[in-house]
């Protein structure tokens, strides 16, 4: 493998201690990244060490092997410190290497980021393709990029945040993401999420209409940008085609949100007798029963939904803009369809009483999806929420690292966080170990029993291993 330009690096995930990771996903979006600066003719590499066992030897091989002029690296908040520490360690194994961090912390947190981590040479903020394509094209030919929109630098000792670009490049006219710098051997999802292997993410749309406030999706992508349903069966075909890929996972924020496109989607499937595995996530009010069934005979097999709050108070704190009848009619008409369902739940809402946290398990109880996924309130970068804790960057003092999943909350919502998280264990404890759902998955298995033991096996494990934290 000859030398590149830029090393495209996705850092290991961060974790919760003591829960094992239960599904490992491939990196779509520096897989698009690559995809567009190859055809600006920027050669690219993805290094994704999340699936390395040692990250630095993985990361210190990849960049002698193919000795790349640029490392770029991807990071959500939690791993955003680990981000810096692929920056440094890069610039150790070769100190002429410039550094640029982008994704979603960097989008939000521009201006902080850079001053916060100083082993970033640039930041790219909002969809990178753009400003990372004219970055490196400019410094390749020693011109000025001072002017670069989406692109965030220091110069005199200052930080400079140049404005956002002032439109996303729209999903269809970007290539197809560059599955073939990926070895799908490597990543297997939750074992729910899929029915053989090899699986790939996928999108059909981008962005979301709605504004909820512990979202920061409208900080990368505003708006809502759907592709056309050709497109997407191009791509599917594609996988099947070139990588032997028929199991797939639409990674939209609400599929389904634009009905025409998505019934257009499964009758094309269906026309081209595609034979294929997917789930996706709906908004509760977006399905009925014609649409899931039509969905189920196009191959789809699980729907999940963020329901999130039990309640019609703490619906109205997050800005969700959907009813619990809703929630209930929608997880009922999925049964009804065959089709497997997942609900996610937020439990420490700010505003919410412990008795409305216990309403919303209760409610998760009484409507039983097949799979419930309950996470602790977290006011991340870039959201509304977030936005009520901090008013300026001095107000900034947080370990970035708090943000796991499953940790105590970030801020103080006038409630111990210890009761916060003693309530999410009751939470897993309450809906999993209880008999109703056991016989729920005792059907689940007689109807398919290797992989319906293999996912409960697993999945009381994860519990456990909880518990026992």
């Amino acid at each position: 493998m000859g030398e590149i330009e830029i090393l495209l690096v996705q850092p290991p995930h961060r974790q919760d201690p003591g829960v094992p990771y239960l599904g490992r996903e491939a990196p779509l979006g520096i897989a698009y990244l690559a995809a567009y600066l190859e055809k600006q003719k920027i050669s690219a590499e993805i290094m994704d060490l999340s699936v390395s066992d040692d990250c630095f030897v993985s990361l210190a091989d990849a960049i002698k092997r193919y000795k790349p002029k640029f490392v770029g690296v991807s990071a959500f908040t939690v791993d955003i410190v680990m981000a810096d520490r692929i920056a440094e360690n890069s610039k150790k194994i070769d100190p002429g290497i410039i550094t640029v961090v982008g994704g979603i912390h960097a989008t939000v947190l521009p201006g902080k980021t850079l001053r916060e981590f100083s082993h970033f040479d640039f930041l790219v903020h909002g969809q990178g393709e753009r400003p990372l394509s004219e970055l490196i094209g400019r410094l390749k030919q020693g011109k000025d990029y001072a002017d670069i929109r989406g692109l965030a630098y220091r110069k005199d000792g200052t930080v400079r945040v140049n404005p956002a670009a002032k439109e996303n490049i729209p999903l269809d006219e970007l290539p197809l993401p560059a599955r073939e710098k990926l070895d799908f051997s490597l990543y297997a999802p939750h074992p729910q999420k899929y029915m053989t292997l090899p699986s790939t993410p996928i999108l059909a749309s981008i962005g979301c209409p709605y504004s909820c406030s512990y979202c920061s999706i409208h900080a990368v992508h505003p708006g809502y940008n759907v592709r056309k349903p050709e497109k997407v069966v191009g791509e599917i075909e594609e996988c099947v085609a070139r990588y032997g890929i028929r199991d797939f996972r639409f990674m939209d924020d609400c599929f389904g949100y634009d009905r025409e496109s998505a019934v257009e989607l499964c009758r094309l499937i269906l026309d081209r007798k595609l034979k294929i595995h997917w789930v996706c996530l709906c908004r509760v009010d977006t399905v009925d029963l014609e649409i899931l069934k039509l969905m189920k005979r196009a191959g789809c097999h699980q729907v999940s939904y963020g329901i999130e709050a039990g309640t019609e108070k703490a619906q109205h704190i997050i800005n969700k803009h959907i009813t619990i009848e809703q929630a209930r009619k929608a997880v009922g008409l999925t049964k009804k369809a065959g089709l497997d369902s997942s609900a996610s739940f937020i439990i420490g809402i700010p505003g919410e009483t412990i008795e409305d946290m216990e309403r919303t398990i209760e409610f998760a109880k009484e409507i039983s999806p097949d799979i419930a996924l309950f996470y602790i309130c977290k006011a991340y970068p870039g959201t509304p929420l977030f936005s009520k804790f901090v008013k300026t960057e001095e107000d900034l003092n947080i370990n970035w690292e708090d943000y796991l999943i499953q940790g105590p909350p970030v801020f103080d919502i006038g409630i111990p966080p210890d009761k916060i998280v003693s309530l999410l264990k009751k939470a897993y404890r309450c809906f999993y170990f209880r008999p109703g759902y056991m016989l729920q998955r005792i059907r689940k298995i007689f109807r398919s029993p290797a992989r319906e033991l293999s996912i409960s096996l697993k999945g009381a494990g994860m519990v456990f291993s909880y518990f026992r934290k």
